[in-house]
């Protein structure tokens, strides 16, 4: 039987996981609990950051996690922001660029953003500036546009899944 709590050993509805250069493992425990865990390649525990609130390093589901070298980048959904922090959780900064459900980090270091509140993709600059949006059709134009998870290729292709009409899509930008 499985048990969900907010102890050390266990999880309740994670949404996301990243892994740092080194090969340990950061999992946004968001639904359930407000927080972040690190583990090391071997699966034991280094070390948790968050709780439930609105504050700097604070949570309101944090639904997804990305890591780009050094700073790890924290969907924090219903706060409507980004919080980045270093390696071991420190608070660095925090972005508020809309509802993020989703992030995806690029080789050249940009960061994409799925916004399913406003049916959105963001491509964001290292300095938290938008330098690109891709909008979704409006409400009376088309069928709606949740983008709730994203990844992007080497193409630049732009792969969401969207929970509400259920569908993964694929986006070729000219």
């Amino acid at each position: 039987m499985r048990i969900p709590g907010d102890d050390v050993l266990h999880f309740n509805q994670p949404t996301d996981v990243a892994f740092d250069r080194e090969g340990n493992i950061y999992v946004a425990d968001g639904k359930g609990n407000s927080r972040v865990l690190k583990f090391n390649k071997y699966g034991n525990l280094l070390l948790a950051w968050g709780m439930k609130g609105d504050g700097p390093g604070q949570f309101d589901l944090p639904h997804s996690v990305a890591i780009d070298d050094d700073p790890v980048y924290v969907a924090d959904r219903e706060d409507a922001r980004i919080q980045i922090f270093d390696l071991n959780g420190r608070y660095l900064r925090e972005w508020k660029l809309g509802h993020p459900y989703g992030l995806f980090i690029t080789p050249d270091h940009f960061i994409y953003m799925a916004d399913a509140i406003a049916g959105r993709i963001l491509k964001i600059n290292r300095e938290g500036k938008i330098v690109g949006v891709f909008d979704g059709p409006p409400p009376d134009k088309g069928r709606h546009f949740d983008p709730h998870l994203i990844a992007v290729d080497k193409d630049n292709s732009i792969f969401t899944a969207e929970v509400m009409p259920w569908r993964a899509q694929k986006f070729r930008l000219k």
